[in-house]
């Protein structure tokens, strides 16, 4: 027994060497050479995908939170009306652009509401520890907590609009909102994630799609994209060793995607590295 799990720590170091070795060495400024035009063309589609490509693999891997599978979609459309709001609701003038904006907002989150009587749906099969269970459960709550008070906060907010009472205030609140009750949503779901997975889940969250998500694609930061490759490369390779190099049994339409997401990335890099043309 004292052999065999040396042998498995010996093999899972070997993977982590490789990784180190090849895919995850760091790279310099010097090592890229990527254009706008580049990095609107191919950098941020496949940005995106692997990012939808993320959400498909947490339902994959926990399908006990699919009844909340339509929130991805909602927080999607509220980030990018969340620039909207801040382009037009903070300016002095009244215009009919917030008004649409602050429609749509409320027409967004209003959305999510019927799911939020989604439980989550363990089975029978799933052998859960209680404190873990409880945790996600928890999580949830918070979750649906903050999602009510966003929406009764964006209603308010449009009736404030609506009696030409100054909201620019409230509109800062309110886009802080949206990022926050994004971020619990991300840790509700997270935390009824398989534990086997949990932390390299956690840390690709957190280095890689969190700032993928709110700043770079939103905002078209492209130097915040060059400064972070190197986070990104070791937290997706990090990702793929957990999920295809451990002894732990995955699907085999989630080796598939994982793959998807690697190949992905690696089109990137051949995008934006000197050395890979």
């Amino acid at each position: 027994m004292k052999n065999a799990s040396l042998l498995k720590l010996k093999i899972y170091i070997g993977c982590l060497s490789l990784i180190f070795s090849t895919q995850a060495m760091p790279y310099s400024l010097g090592d890229i050479e990527l254009s706008n035009y580049e990095f609107n063309r191919y950098v941020k589609p496949q940005l995106i995908s692997i990012s939808q490509d993320y959400q498909s693999l947490l339902l994959q891997v926990n399908p006990q939170v699919s009844g909340s599978k339509p929130f991805f979609n909602i927080y999607r459309d509220l980030i990018r009306l969340k620039l909207d709001l801040e382009k037009y609701c903070l300016r002095k003038d009244v215009n009919l652009e917030c008004q649409e904006t602050m429609e749509k907002t409320l027409k967004t989150v209003r959305r999510g509401l019927p799911f939020l009587q989604k439980e989550l749906a363990f089975t029978e099969q799933e052998k859960v520890e209680p404190n873990i269970m409880l945790e996600a459960f928890n999580s949830q709550a918070k979750f649906f907590n903050s999602f009510s008070a966003l929406e009764m906060k964006t209603q308010n907010i449009y009736y404030l609009y609506l009696a030409r009472t100054d909201i620019k205030t409230r509109i800062k609140d309110l886009t802080k909102e949206i990022e926050v009750s994004f971020i619990i949503f991300n840790d509700y779901i997270l935390k009824s994630t398989d534990k086997k997975f949990y932390t390299e889940f956690k840390a690709f969250w957190s280095d890689f799609i969190k700032p993928v998500l709110l700043l770079i694609l939103p905002h078209n930061d492209q130097d915040l994209f060059v400064q972070k490759i190197n986070d990104f490369n070791l937290r997706l390779n990090f990702l793929n060793v957990v999920l295809t190099k451990r002894n732990h049994p995955i699907t085999k339409q989630t080796k598939t995607l994982v793959t998807i997401i690697h190949n992905r990335w690696n089109n990137i890099l051949k995008v934006t590295l000197k050395r890979q043309r």
